[in-house]
């Protein structure tokens, strides 16, 4: 195949391309269709509940390898969410855990060739970045009432520059979600593609 057809036939964002698998439409245009996105999200929950459910050693005292790994992963994001938030934050932890380890799994998935990410879409990587967002400010509402607004404005600061602290602390608050969403999104985007490319040199 010459350089020419293999360019016109072939394009390195294929791989992020989203397929209908099958089609299901209920109510006139309302879409909910199982795509190759939804498969592998279903495959990485699927794989998250088979590695803590599966372990050949039944929790033995002198861990085998496959235990050794699944503490190692528990322990690490349960010193994590301590350090960070305290005992009290330890109630949040299975939420933590599951959305890290149901993250790491999609991304992994997708370094095997003829796979898909879905983190790679912005859609899935916000979808999940705002309702955390959502659940946090629940959360802190139910907790600390209209006092958590305080937060907007710290003490000390002049009457004169605060409108302006104000609404840049306010601005910087809500493009967490978007940020945060969007950059995981990008960075599996730019990983991929820098997989293909060098793929396609060899």
């Amino acid at each position: 195949m010459s350089s020419d057809s293999f360019s016109k036939g072939f394009s390195y964002f294929d791989q992020f391309e989203i397929l209908r698998l099958v089609e299901v439409h209920p109510f006139g245009n309302f879409d909910i269709s199982i795509t190759n996105s939804t498969v592998f999200m279903l495959l990485a929950l699927g794989y998250f509940v088979f590695m803590f459910n599966s372990n050949s050693n039944d929790g033995a005292i002198i861990p085998g390898r496959y235990q050794s790994v699944i503490e190692i992963l528990y322990t690490t994001i349960y010193d994590m969410v301590k350090e960070n938030s305290g005992s009290e934050g330890l109630r949040y932890f299975p939420i933590m855990f599951t959305l890290f380890m149901f993250l790491i799994i999609m991304n992994l998935f997708g370094l095997i060739p003829y796979t898909f990410t879905p983190t790679s879409h912005g859609a899935v990587s916000f979808g999940l970045s705002i309702t955390i967002f959502i659940g946090c400010n629940i959360i802190a509402f139910s907790k600390h009432g209209l006092d958590y607004m305080s937060m907007f404005f710290p003490p000390g600061v002049h009457a004169g520059i605060a409108p302006f602290l104000v609404a840049v602390e306010l601005i910087s608050y809500f493009a967490k979600p978007v940020s945060l969403g969007l950059r995981l999104a990008a960075n599996i985007t730019a990983g991929h593609l820098l997989f293909v490319i060098l793929a396609s040199f060899i």
